[in-house]
């Protein structure tokens, strides 16, 4: 529920300033990742994939618990990455993707956002281009 993440949050913390978002990590194995974002008005993403820094793909699932997310998503045409859609997520509902997912999160909304994330396995750093 919103009232179990929400103490994961803390919107008042610079990090969430700098970094653009604020995110906890819920539990890491080495099947598993769970991070608890936190999105201010206007904080995004950048545009990235979710493949490993080597290369190896990593499943997503991502919801907004909290507030509406934006995804941006895009077709990777080799050098440089088109846009192909943008849509909002109503907290419950589900974006997901893999090797061949390659987007932008942001809140769609002019509150705060809080969203939860699944990662499997564990990312490392994702690839990003763009602001």
């Amino acid at each position: 529920t919103l009232e179990d993440v929400v103490v994961y949050t803390d919107f008042s913390n610079p990090e969430y300033a700098k970094n653009n978002y604020g995110r906890t990590l819920l539990h890491r194995d080495s099947h598993l990742e769970a991070l608890v974002l936190g999105w201010r008005p206007g904080q995004h993403t950048r545009a990235h994939d979710h493949r490993a820094a080597d290369g190896s793909p990593v499943n997503v699932v991502e919801t907004a618990v909290q507030g509406n997310a934006g995804e941006i998503i895009y077709a990777n045409e080799g050098a440089r990455w088109r846009e192909v859609e943008r849509v909002v997520q109503k907290p419950g509902q589900v974006m997901s993707g893999g090797k061949d997912l390659y987007h932008l999160i942001f809140n769609a909304g002019d509150g705060n956002m809080i969203s939860l994330h699944l990662y499997w396995p564990p990312r490392s750093e994702e690839r990003r281009v763009g602001k």
